[in-house]
Protein backbone atom coordinates (compact mmCIF):
# COMPACT_ATOMS: atom_id res chain seq x y z
CA UNK A 1 0.00 0.00 0.00
CA UNK A 2 2.59 2.44 0.77
CA UNK A 3 4.30 1.46 -2.66
CA UNK A 4 1.53 2.35 -4.21
CA UNK A 5 0.92 5.64 -2.02
CA UNK A 6 4.79 6.41 -3.31
CA UNK A 7 4.00 5.83 -6.68
CA UNK A 8 1.11 8.14 -6.91
CA UNK A 9 3.04 10.62 -5.13
CA UNK A 10 5.91 10.68 -7.31
CA UNK A 11 3.22 10.70 -10.76
CA UNK A 12 1.71 14.19 -9.35
CA UNK A 13 5.12 15.48 -8.79
CA UNK A 14 6.27 14.92 -11.97
CA UNK A 15 2.74 15.70 -13.54
CA UNK A 16 3.43 19.00 -11.46
CA UNK A 17 6.95 19.73 -12.86
CA UNK A 18 6.27 18.74 -16.59
CA UNK A 19 3.05 20.84 -16.47
CA UNK A 20 5.61 23.81 -15.18
CA UNK A 21 7.84 23.13 -17.88
CA UNK A 22 5.47 22.58 -20.98
CA UNK A 23 2.65 25.13 -19.37
CA UNK A 24 -0.98 24.70 -18.78
CA UNK A 25 -2.43 24.64 -22.19
CA UNK A 26 -0.08 22.23 -23.01
CA UNK A 27 -0.34 20.55 -19.65
CA UNK A 28 -2.89 21.78 -16.90
CA UNK A 29 -1.42 21.39 -13.53
CA UNK A 30 -3.25 18.14 -11.72
CA UNK A 31 -4.75 20.76 -9.32
CA UNK A 32 -6.82 22.26 -12.10
CA UNK A 33 -7.77 19.01 -13.54
CA UNK A 34 -8.64 17.75 -10.16
CA UNK A 35 -11.01 20.94 -10.10
CA UNK A 36 -12.28 20.57 -13.23
CA UNK A 37 -13.34 17.10 -12.48
CA UNK A 38 -15.17 18.02 -9.24
CA UNK A 39 -16.83 20.90 -10.91
CA UNK A 40 -18.13 18.25 -14.15
CA UNK A 41 -18.73 15.62 -11.82
CA UNK A 42 -21.31 18.10 -9.36
CA UNK A 43 -23.02 19.22 -13.09
CA UNK A 44 -23.59 15.77 -13.97
CA UNK A 45 -21.43 16.04 -17.61
CA UNK A 46 -18.65 13.85 -15.99
CA UNK A 47 -21.46 10.65 -16.26
CA UNK A 48 -22.83 11.52 -19.28
CA UNK A 49 -19.45 12.22 -21.08
CA UNK A 50 -18.32 8.87 -19.54
CA UNK A 51 -20.72 6.68 -21.04
CA UNK A 52 -20.73 8.56 -24.03
CA UNK A 53 -16.32 7.62 -24.00
CA UNK A 54 -17.70 4.03 -22.74
CA UNK A 55 -19.89 3.34 -25.53
CA UNK A 56 -17.71 4.08 -27.94
CA UNK A 57 -15.30 2.59 -26.87
CA UNK A 58 -17.56 -0.88 -26.72
CA UNK A 59 -18.20 -0.08 -30.46
CA UNK A 60 -14.44 -0.21 -31.35
CA UNK A 61 -13.95 -2.99 -29.52
CA UNK A 62 -17.03 -4.75 -31.86
CA UNK A 63 -15.88 -3.22 -34.90
CA UNK A 64 -12.58 -4.88 -34.23
CA UNK A 65 -13.65 -7.80 -33.38
CA UNK A 66 -15.64 -8.41 -36.75
CA UNK A 67 -11.98 -7.09 -38.82
CA UNK A 68 -9.88 -9.28 -36.54
CA UNK A 69 -12.19 -12.14 -37.21
CA UNK A 70 -13.06 -11.00 -41.04
CA UNK A 71 -9.35 -11.18 -41.70
CA UNK A 72 -8.77 -14.88 -40.04
CA UNK A 73 -11.55 -16.30 -41.85
CA UNK A 74 -9.77 -14.29 -45.32
CA UNK A 75 -6.55 -15.90 -44.52
CA UNK A 76 -8.07 -19.19 -43.25
CA UNK A 77 -10.02 -19.52 -47.05
CA UNK A 78 -6.94 -18.32 -48.26
CA UNK A 79 -4.84 -20.97 -47.17
CA UNK A 80 -7.58 -23.71 -47.82
CA UNK A 81 -7.79 -22.59 -51.76
CA UNK A 82 -3.56 -22.39 -52.20
CA UNK A 83 -3.49 -26.11 -50.56
CA UNK A 84 -6.42 -27.07 -52.80
CA UNK A 85 -4.42 -25.69 -55.83
CA UNK A 86 -1.16 -27.65 -55.20
CA UNK A 87 -3.06 -30.89 -54.53
CA UNK A 88 -4.17 -30.48 -57.78
CA UNK A 89 -0.64 -30.23 -59.70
Amino acid sequence: MALRLISLGLLIAAWSIGSHFAGARLLPEPQAVALAIIEEARSGALAFNLGVTLARVAVSLVLLDGVIHRTEDSARRQSITSTRRLTRV
